[in-house]
Formats: C-alpha cells, sequence, structure tokens
C-alpha cells in the first residue's frame, strides 16, 4: 500500500520529497534546483505529504484492527 501510495504521487512530488527528507536540503535550496519560488516548495512538500498520509491512514487503521483482533 505504501508503494501504491508513492506512485500515485507526481514526478515533482517524489522528487521534492528525495529532496527535503533523502539529501536534507532546505528549501531555499530546493527551490534553487527546482526553479520553484520558497512557498511553491513549502507547498508542493505539504501536497505530497498529505497525499501519502491519506493511504498511510489506511495501513494504519489495518494494523490497529489486527492488532485488536489477536488480543
Amino acid at each position: 500500500m505504501l508503494n501504491r501510495g508513492f506512485s500515485k504521487l507526481s514526478s515533482r512530488q517524489k522528487e521534492i520529497l528525495y529532496l527535503k527528507y533523502y539529501s536534507n536540503l532546505s528549501y531555499d535550496e530546493i527551490s534553487e534546483i527546482m526553479d520553484l519560488n520558497y512557498q511553491s516548495a513549502r507547498n508542493l512538500v505539504s501536497r505530497a505529504l498529505k497525499s501519502l498520509s491519506s493511504s498511510l491512514s489506511i495501513i494504519l487503521i489495518f494494523i490497529y484492527f489486527l492488532s485488536t483482533y489477536w488480543r
């Protein structure tokens, strides 16, 4: 499901998450690399994380129900 969540992201969303969280770049650095203004970079990260969180929330709910069932 996590892979499915990543596959739903656009290539720019994947790129910006890579730059922000794997390369640990600042929004200023990301803005320069991706030719975006500062606020657009922040908005793009936010939208990408929202998209992933909706995919992950389904997984977490499933895990919760499994854990309560097996107790």
